[in-house]
């Protein structure tokens, strides 16, 4: 039970809405295998890790807040989040049971990595800027909606970072990747993504915590038309590299064209 704790990961304050990140090499305790996020969580319920397997987990509630208690088949303990920028770690072994769930709670769950990690991703040429659905499974308890690297995922996720308190009439992204590619979900209320290629440009309004939308490399994107308590969450395919992101339209522009020299 001594290896149960909180980890403080950043958050990141900004007037347009906060934003926290969780990725693989910095205060993350493993490398991330999978994901998954719990929604439409019902009052009295409660939710136990069998769902989501025996593997070293961590756990944020992303809005709302919950009460968790971990066993280790001798002695338990309960720890209540209700930060997206605070997680409990529960090593391997542990069993852990979740309630008390507050209205409009979300909880995530990032998992490690196994030694039956692999197989098949989707191809580089499958991956475009369209909308997916994901393995959403509707519960007696709520919804929960998984992504695993290895089993289906266009990539393997890296990095984790999700957007909350967005005032009304803020925008947020307004930049562009050289490599990255990204799933972007709406976790909880809604928001609309304005995708530019420097020739056209796509509006998607994101409203399903059980449906993506894949952004690939070269695109310039805008987050705007966030509704009350709406979270924006993306899986990423790289850990964060400055030299990934192009954040001047002028600067975009220009290094389309030069891409397609």
């Amino acid at each position: 039970m001594e290896r149960v704790r909180f980890i403080n990961f950043p958050k990141i304050l900004d007037e347009r809405g906060n934003l926290s990140v969780v990725e693989n090499g910095a205060a993350l305790p493993f490398e991330i295998a999978g994901c998954a996020w719990l929604y439409d969580l019902r009052d009295g319920e409660k939710w136990q890790n069998k769902h989501l397997g025996g593997k070293d987990e961590l756990i944020i509630a992303l809005s709302g807040g919950f009460e968790i208690t971990v066993n280790d088949g001798t002695d338990s303990k309960s720890f209540y989040l209700n930060r997206p920028y605070r997680a409990l770690y529960v090593p391997k072994g542990l069993q852990w049971q979740m309630g008390n769930f507050t209205t409009n709670s979300v909880v995530f769950v990032l998992s490690a990595e196994t030694s039956v990690n692999g197989g098949e991703t989707a191809a580089d040429g499958s991956f475009g800027n369209k909308l997916v659905p994901l393995n959403e499974a509707p519960c007696l308890q709520g919804h929960i909606t998984v992504v695993e690297n290895g089993k289906g995922s266009p990539f393997d996720v890296k990095r984790v970072y999700y957007l909350y308190d967005v005032p009304a009439g803020e925008s947020r992204g307004a930049h562009a990747h050289k490599a990255l590619k990204q799933l972007v979900i709406a976790v909880s209320g809604s928001f609309n993504i304005t995708l530019d290629d420097g020739k056209e440009k796509h509006l998607y309004t994101l409203n399903r915590p059980g449906e993506a939308l894949e952004v690939g490399p070269g695109m310039w994107r805008t987050l705007d038309g966030f509704s009350s308590g709406a979270i924006c969450l993306v899986l990423a395919s790289e850990v964060y590299t400055a030299e990934d992101y192009i954040r001047d339209y002028d600067e975009f522009l220009e290094y389309k064209k030069q891409k397609q020299i």
